[in-house]
């Protein structure tokens, strides 16, 4: 009986468990067509045109790193009540945490930028329930001071 107790924990310490942290680093330059997601303008067909892609607006378009945020992706005149999924690429840590809707013109996120998270421009890439998706470039900034979010002065905050 010692000797089954002594092998079990013998067996019990020498077994682990191996723990693989690896940095992502996301490469958006899209060299090949078809190598990645479309971007605006690829198709004029399909539901990612320049039209609507260009009637996409983030708000706000930037973070400070450590920040909790709400975002509010508004489209006068299209319908995002299709939008299944989002995700944000680029070399920025960010994650969505919730999702919602106000309406049938917003689509809203809660989004959480880790304290350890890199700086930089972010792109947006929404799934629709159609199996489409929605490209959005440089769609949002992860800045260091909450002075260096970008602004846009055409945007008031509504979707209204």
């Amino acid at each position: 009986m010692r000797s089954f107790i002594a092998i079990l924990l013998a067996a019990t310490a020498t077994g682990g468990c191996v723990v693989y942290d690896e940095n992502l680093v996301y490469d958006t330059a899209i060299t090949e067509p078809g190598d990645g997601p479309e971007r605006p303008g690829d198709n004029p067909d399909a539901p990612n045109s320049p039209d609507i892609a260009d009637a996409l607006v983030l708000f706000p378009a930037g973070a400070q790193v450590g920040g909790l945020e709400i975002l509010s992706l508004c489209a006068e005149g299209v319908d995002l009540n299709d939008v299944v999924d989002a995700t944000f690429l680029g070399q920025s840590d960010i994650e969505i945490l919730t999702t919602g809707r106000r309406g049938d013109s917003e689509f809203l996120m809660t989004v959480d930028i880790p304290a350890n998270s890199a700086q930089g421009t972010n792109h947006l890439l929404l799934d629709l329930a159609n199996g489409t998706t929605l490209f959005l470039e440089d769609a949002f900034t992860v800045v260091a001071d909450s002075a260096d979010i970008p602004i846009d002065t055409d945007v008031d905050g509504s979707c209204e």
